[in-house]
């Protein structure tokens, strides 16, 4: 698979009022994108007072002349746990939740059908992969049983939490990190429970709208509208074939929390902005002291809530990636270079030589005279590897 480098939006709908004209960086997105060899690709940069650049480049289907536009949609895949992450840190604050609420405080009737030691799960457990939860990317016998749940989307998030939760193993050490989109699941059921609304309900509400994401909606880009858009791709030795935009062509509607976002490539900047100005101090949708616990790793470890922490003093780097398999997206976060970067893509990138798209439009900036060379190199110390496998995210 290809190696990538994974290592205040104030609360209101715009971009800063006085920012200039984004730069147009399409020929950088066109030569990207051909060496990702993907049909179609956006990119997206901001710094904490506005969007600077974007670009697009290629077509939305494989088999058509249709390209990519400005505004259109890409799934984001597990960029959504960034989001779900940013969601919990706003009801943490009203003192809704606490970080260490469990399950057994916060749902004690899936609690009771748990043995004793994944009663004590927390959220910030869960929100860093260390619940003790599996890796679960390849599990194909999880996909097949959440495709079965049925009824209300909440009460398939309860049901699903339980036999997710019932699969931690018991350990006298603490859980050692390991990526699980069950995670999310469960941690979204908590929010549920706590706000007594569904998910994605919630992340309209909470995240969507205060940071004006207009775009954002949940499944395969287009599900919801007739109006031509990019499609998804699946990659085979015959080549790139788009994907209708079909229920079933995504993860399962109750993975909601851990991966079905979609969204245009500067509404993804626009929330990866949020991040950066709080970052840089700026309260926001929380306040900056929450936006930097939620770029905090627990010790030892390279994973916060939702981002890959790496760099250096100086030279900081919050990143993820994204992908169902059909689509992939990439985020980064360098607050010491006041520079947010988004990247989407409607397929994932062939094998081959390695390609650094941060790096790539990084340079972009720096020919357009929009930033300047870092001093230091922020990949210094990569992120945990489990972002480099976004590749092998569930998939229906």
């Amino acid at each position: 698979m290809l190696t990538l480098v994974i290592s205040v939006l104030a609360a209101g709908p715009s971009f800063g009022l006085c920012t200039p004209e984004p730069a147009d960086l399409s020929r950088a997105a066109a030569q990207l994108r051909a060496d990702l060899d993907v049909p179609g690709l956006a990119i997206a940069a901001a710094d904490e007072d506005g969007l600077i650049a974007w670009g697009v480049a290629g077509v939305r289907a494989a088999d058509g002349d249709d390209p990519i536009r400005r505004d259109d949609r890409f799934h984001v895949g597990s960029l959504t746990k960034a989001m779900t992450a940013t969601l919990a840190a706003r009801l943490v604050e009203r003192g809704l939740l606490r970080w260490d609420s469990t399950v057994q405080e916060v749902s004690p009737v899936v609690a009771a059908g748990l043995p004793e030691h994944a009663r004590g799960v927390t959220l910030a457990a869960l929100l860093t992969h260390r619940s003790g939860m599996p890796d679960d990317r390849n599990d194909i016998d999880l996909i097949r049983n959440l495709w079965m749940l049925s009824g209300d989307i909440t009460d398939q998030r309860a049901r699903a939490a339980g036999f997710m939760l019932g699969r931690i193993e018991p350990s006298d050490a603490p859980p050692a990190f390991a990526y699980a989109n069950a995670n999310y699941v469960v941690a979204g059921h908590m929010l549920e429970v706590t706000a007594g609304k569904p998910w994605e309900e919630l992340i309209r509400a909470e995240l969507f709208e205060p940071l004006g994401l207009g775009s954002a909606g949940q499944g395969p880009p287009g599900l919801d509208t007739d109006e031509p858009h990019p499609r998804g791709h699946v990659r085979s030795p015959q080549g790139l074939t788009p994907l209708p935009a079909l229920l079933g062509t995504d993860n399962p509607p109750v993975m909601g929390p851990a991966g079905r976002a979609h969204m245009s490539v500067e509404d993804l900047a626009g929330f990866a902005r949020a991040h950066l100005a709080g970052l840089r101090g700026r309260t926001g949708v929380v306040t900056a002291a929450t936006f930097a616990a939620l770029h905090t790793p627990p010790e030892g470890g390279s994973y916060a809530f939702g981002w890959g922490i790496g760099g250096e003093p100086g030279a900081r780097l919050s990143s993820h990636a994204g992908s169902n398999t059909r689509w992939f997206a990439l985020m980064f976060v360098l607050p010491d270079e006041n520079l947010a970067v988004a990247v989407a893509m409607n397929a994932v990138p062939e094998a081959g030589e390695p390609v650094d798209p941060l790096e790539r439009v990084r340079a972009a900036l720096i020919d357009a005279g929009l930033i300047g060379p870092a001093e230091t190199d922020p990949n210094a110390d990569a992120p945990n590897d489990a972002l480099d496998d976004e590749q092998a995210d569930l998939q229906p």
